[in-house]
């Protein structure tokens, strides 16, 4: 994405849903209750430090196609805490290595159905290597998350 366009997107996604949606910064100290978007144009991870989660971002130098999904999911599959990761739209196989590291771990990760997809690419990925808990519709995924 774009780097200007994920702020948008959390707007939009509030306004639409009634979540606590936002985009997410570096040492973002993360809640319950939200929805981080992460920046388009760098690398974010998870962490959990002071009894806190907290998001860290690395800018990465290359500007082709960058795997940024993987570096996400393989930081929070490393935290000894209820996780889950959430595959949706996308090109690539970004998320392929991430959602084979949270499945290790005992997490839960739950993929788009690609039949409702604009890009079914990611979510295809996924499912063919069989990294994922659960495949869902959009509407499944947003009734998970409000239970």
């Amino acid at each position: 994405m774009r780097e200007t366009y994920t702020n948008e997107l959390a707007k939009i996604l509030r306004l639409e849903t009634g979540h606590h949606i936002i985009e997410g910064y570096h040492n973002l100290v993360l809640k319950s209750g939200y929805i981080i978007l992460c920046r388009a144009g760098v690398d974010a991870e998870v962490y959990f430090e002071n009894n806190n989660f907290v998001l860290k971002e690395a800018k990465f130098s290359d500007h082709f196609p960058h795997l940024s999904i993987d570096a996400l999911f393989e930081s929070a599959a490393c935290l000894n805490k209820n996780i889950t990761g959430i595959i949706l739209t996308g090109m690539g196989n970004d998320g392929c290595k991430g959602s084979e590291k949270l499945l290790a771990e005992n997490k839960i990760v739950i993929v788009q159905d690609p039949q409702t997809c604009l890009a079914e690419n990611m979510p295809n990925e996924v499912i063919s290597q069989g990294y994922m808990s659960h495949v869902l519709t959009l509407l499944q995924i947003a009734a998970c998350l409000k239970a």
